[in-house]
């Protein structure tokens, strides 16, 4: 987005939408780890400028119509995080699609290529994890941090349970420990959020690498593919 609050251009044939701000820095960051192919990553915006988050990718959607270059868009991603309800979050995102943005395909399962009406681009849900299980972004995140430096996990386990992060729900914890991670290892500026994190030398990164990711980079790899069926 533009200081002014006008919506950036579309530039590109594919476009990921993403919760937030710390999920287009990872995306952007794992797509040039892996040479993936070139998709536009953006996130809605809500009220003042601030993300929009989850909810608001049906209005997202809308309003990017008549934003400049959105007629050349052929399909779009949105990827949003399963959190403790995959169903209803699933349901909730289609939800959205049919009441704030018509005319936009409304896929029936997550990685399932819906066409729109007209020249509107096709739609296609990735929930995360890909498996359906309850969890988020960070959840993967901390897999791989925790194999990369497995000194941190006692440390940040004893600590969890001695503050009231303790009574937390593990998705909360997760965002929690990602941060008391990037916090304890990020020694240039240890203020740096995951949005932030990618900015920073390649030695603070959290391994984009590592298995967890496998299915991500799958999706994104394949994606002509997913849209052809």
């Amino acid at each position: 987005m533009t200081n002014k609050g006008k919506p950036d251009a579309f530039t590109k044939e594919w476009v990921l939408y993403c919760e937030g701000s710390s999920d287009k820095a990872f995306f952007l960051a794992l797509i040039k780890k892996h040479n993936l192919p070139d998709f536009q990553v953006r996130f809605p915006l809500g009220a003042d400028e601030e993300t929009g988050g989850w909810t608001q990718f049906g209005r997202s959607l809308h309003k990017a119509k008549p934003v400049t270059g959105f007629e050349h868009v052929r399909a779009i991603l949105i990827v949003t995080d399963n959190d403790d309800c995959p169903k209803e979050r699933f349901e909730a995102i289609q939800e959205q699609l049919r009441i704030d943005a018509p005319g936009f395909g409304v896929p029936t399962r997550p990685l399932e290529a819906a066409r729109s009406t007209g020249t509107l681009p096709a739609i296609v849900v990735m929930m995360l994890p890909l498996d359906g299980s309850n969890g988020n972004l960070e959840t993967s995140c901390l897999i791989s941090a925790y194999d990369q430096w497995p000194e941190m996990r006692a440390p940040i386990d004893s600590y969890t349970a001695n503050t009231p992060a303790g009574q937390w729900d593990d998705l909360k914890q997760a965002k929690m420990r990602i941060q008391c991670i990037i916090a304890a290892r990020c020694r240039q500026n240890p203020y740096t959020t995951l949005s932030r994190l990618w900015d920073k030398p390649e030695e603070y990164h959290i391994p984009l690498d590592h298995p967890s990711f496998n299915g991500i980079v799958s999706v994104l790899a394949d994606f002509a593919t997913l849209l052809s069926h």
